[in-house]
């Protein structure tokens, strides 16, 4: 009976291992193909990317656009000369300039309207050279390999009991979901924006047609800044795959604050006034070393004794071309909603006081000493001083992603 019990439970393990497996083999493959391939999506004209869309958005604007663009102009221009008929007194205080400034603006304005097709592909023609001259730098390494991890993975995972086996199996599914819900949702993004270019395009001339009425030329104004942001929009989607956060704790003389937020949130770097830092080897090289990791989000955690986060930040642009997003947290660390630990120490050392007080004993202090609550004399508090623990700093270096420290 225990063999077959055994045997059984082999079974289910080789279902499970094989499915955990399955799941974790190129997972990102599609999310990295999208990534890889925004460069050229989102930074190809509209003729570059669909060139039968294209021809056929541009034979519905030189046929149907073009012509009601024409008849929006024309009402334009008639109501500007009648509007300047009206306040010339009836052409009695007529200046041959002002009849001559609006012919030169009916001119133009002609001339932009049949051109609107050609202008607006220059446009996009300079957001392409922008994004392509920016691609090389933006994204780089933002691949996410797990090839290192996965190996030798499955003899691990057989010696594992099958209630913790399911559970990662269950993980890695769900896991493996997410990671095609965005790539989908990348896909979307991108050939939602080229709809949105195409669509734009097609109605060019109506918009750029009443832009030379002072009343009307507002929604001309719109449309060019619309279409300015389309273009240039390509730069910010790939700009949005590498972003650096500098993050300015409490910490004048001393870096705990700094050293466990770092730890906990496994921070590029952590700058602390207890150590002495070469900034270029501790922040800028750890930032290159998790580019080439294949990281995109770097954060960098300042105690205010170590300098303000501002200059960091400076810093760190200058050196990589990153602008980082500066965050002074200062005193709202000390809000938030209390934890179960922090309730009972509370009541532990309320009672201590009340005691102390009720008993006659003064000029002491409450704290908590490995893991018991003692009084301690102000004088003797006064004088204490609590140093930074540096083998957690050591630890806080070797588990950083982008470090390169030996493991002593």
């Amino acid at each position: 009976m225990d063999f077959l019990l055994n045997k059984i439970v082999e079974w289910i393990k080789d279902i499970l291992v094989g499915g955990i497996m399955d799941n974790l083999n190129g997972l990102f493959d599609g999310i990295n193909g999208q990534v890889a391939g925004i460069a050229g999506t989102v930074g190809a004209t509209p003729q570059s990317w669909n060139s039968s869309v294209f021809n056929m958005i541009k034979g519905l604007s030189d046929n149907i656009i073009v012509p009601v663009a024409g008849i929006v102009l024309t009402a334009v221009m008639c109501y500007e000369l009648i509007q300047m008929v009206i306040d010339r007194n009836s052409l009695h205080d007529f200046e041959t300039f002002v009849f001559f400034k609006w012919v030169v603006k009916a001119a133009v304005s002609v001339l932009v309207v049949s051109h609107t097709w050609d202008i607006i592909m220059g446009i996009f023609d300079v957001a392409q050279h922008v994004v392509s001259g920016a691609a090389g730098s933006i994204i780089t390494g933002t691949d996410m390999d797990l090839s290192g991890v996965v190996s030798g993975m499955e003899s691990a995972l057989r010696a594992m009991e099958l209630g913790p086996l399911f559970t990662l199996w269950s993980q890695t599914a769900i896991i493996s979901i997410i990671s095609w819900a965005m790539t989908i949702c990348i896909f979307v993004v991108i050939y939602g924006r080229m709809i949105e270019i195409y669509l734009v395009t097609s109605i060019a001339p109506i918009p750029l047609a009443t832009m030379a009425n002072k009343e009307w030329g507002q929604m001309g104004q719109n449309y060019l800044r619309t279409l300015l942001a389309l273009g240039f929009q390509a730069f910010l989607i790939m700009q949005s795959h590498e972003r650096c956060s500098v993050v300015e704790v409490m910490g004048r003389n001393a870096g705990f604050l700094a050293l466990y937020v770092g730890t906990a949130v496994g921070a590029t770097a952590v700058l602390v006034p207890e150590h002495a830092e070469n900034f270029e080897t501790n922040v800028i090289e750890r930032i290159r070393g998790a580019k080439l990791a294949g990281y995109t989000h770097f954060m960098v955690v300042v105690a205010e004794g170590t300098g303000h986060a501002t200059e960091v930040g400076q810093k760190i642009q200058e050196a990589l071309g990153i602008k980082p997003t500066i965050t002074v947290i200062g005193h709202i660390q000390r809000g938030g909603a209390p934890t179960g630990r922090d309730r009972e120490t509370a009541t532990r050392m309320g009672y201590h006081a009340v005691m102390a007080f009720a008993e006659g004993r003064g000029n002491c202090i409450i704290c908590t000493q490995e893991g018991g609550i003692v009084e301690i004399p102000i004088e003797e508090a006064l004088k204490m001083e609590k140093h930074l623990q540096m083998d957690r700093y050591k630890i806080m270096e070797i588990m950083q992603f982008g470090g390169s420290h030996d493991n002593e």
